[in-house]
């Protein structure tokens, strides 16, 4: 029978058996081995964030609003020596790490300055164009209200009245058919053509007004080629509104002399009248109604420019909030620098 010992301890069995227990211990050793400095300090780091967290956490459920600024605060120093210094100990006051996250802004005095002046200007002139927008906006609608305003009688204005421009008006006479006059280079709708003018003798008068009496497109083949446009040989009833002018367009070369039958670019009343010899007053008939000569009478409104003037404010605005953050970014990037 093969007697039995009874080991007391890992001492006995080193002793009884040597070889075995040093390659047992080596092997423990190994397991059990401690990673190196830069996993040290990863482990350590993330270790120290997540309890300093979770003390935050049950400090805040305590309302213990001291405590948690204090661990707030260790994390954030812990961390940050923890990262930037590998061998440093990873322990706060309160033993434990932290991040630390901070930004720097460097201010000057002449940037200052300067993104503060272009600010104000560009504000300044953002409200401006936004006050010309306004205006323009109510000369819109006040020309709209006049068009529900009474008509005007052509034949029983005084000579020397002016009336408001867009208002209705109303005239009663026959068109002088060797006076027609032509405005060149009238678009409508994308087109090109022209604009008819021709005196109307007031009935009863020896005063006349001068009709804008439609619109008509040009001959594609022979620009210079005008149609037959056929002229009422009776006194006619006809509607409009008052115009003050027929619109000036940038004068290319030297004007035309006027004359029956011309081909003008613009025109002003007194040169008619002066020309054909009848007392014509200063505004302009915009005929509306029809008097079956097949001429267009689809009359723009003349643009107030609402549209324009709220652009150059959006890009007013677009120059300060710019000059803004080019200021905040570089003071933020000169600091870390």
């Amino acid at each position: 029978m093969v007697p039995t010992v009874k080991l007391q301890s890992v001492h006995d069995a080193g002793r009884l058996y040597p070889a075995k227990a040093i390659g047992e211990q080596q092997q423990h050793k190994q397991e059990y081995r401690e990673p190196d400095p830069q996993t040290q300090c990863l482990y350590r780091a993330v270790a120290a964030a997540f309890v300093t967290h979770q003390k935050n956490e049950c400090g805040r459920e305590a309302g213990d609003d001291q405590d948690e600024g204090n661990g707030d605060d260790n994390f954030h120093d812990g961390l940050h020596t923890a990262l930037t210094n590998k061998t440093a100990p990873m322990h706060g006051k309160h033993g434990k790490g932290a991040i630390l996250m901070r930004l720097h802004f460097r201010l000057r005095v002449i940037p200052l300055i300067a993104t503060a002046l272009v600010c104000a200007i560009g504000i300044s002139l953002g409200n401006w164009q936004l006050r010309r927008a306004e205006e323009k906006r109510g000369l819109q609608q006040e020309m709209m209200d006049r068009a529900n305003f009474d008509a005007l009688n052509a034949d029983t204005m005084a000579p020397d009245e002016i009336p408001e421009e867009f208002r209705r008006i109303v005239a009663y006479g026959e068109f002088q058919r060797d006076w027609a006059v032509y405005l060149d280079n009238r678009p409508l709708h994308g087109r090109s053509g022209f604009y008819l003018l021709m005196p109307l003798k007031l009935a009863g008068s020896d005063r006349a007004v001068l009709v804008q009496r439609g619109w008509f497109p040009r001959d594609v083949r022979d620009p210079t080629r005008l149609p037959v446009i056929p002229v009422p040989t009776s006194p006619v009833h006809l509607e409009g509104r008052v115009r003050l002018s027929a619109g000036r367009l940038m004068q290319l070369g030297e004007p035309v002399a006027l004359a029956p039958g011309a081909i003008v670019q613009n025109i002003e009343v007194a040169d008619v009248a002066r020309a054909s010899k009848l007392p014509l007053p200063t505004f302009i008939i915009e005929q509306t109604s029809d008097t079956g000569d097949g001429l267009i009478r689809d009359w723009p409104l003349p643009s107030t420019g609402i549209d324009t003037h709220r652009g150059y404010a959006v890009q007013w605005y677009a120059l300060s909030a710019a000059a803004l953050i080019f200021f905040i970014f570089t003071g933020f990037r000169r600091a870390s620098h």
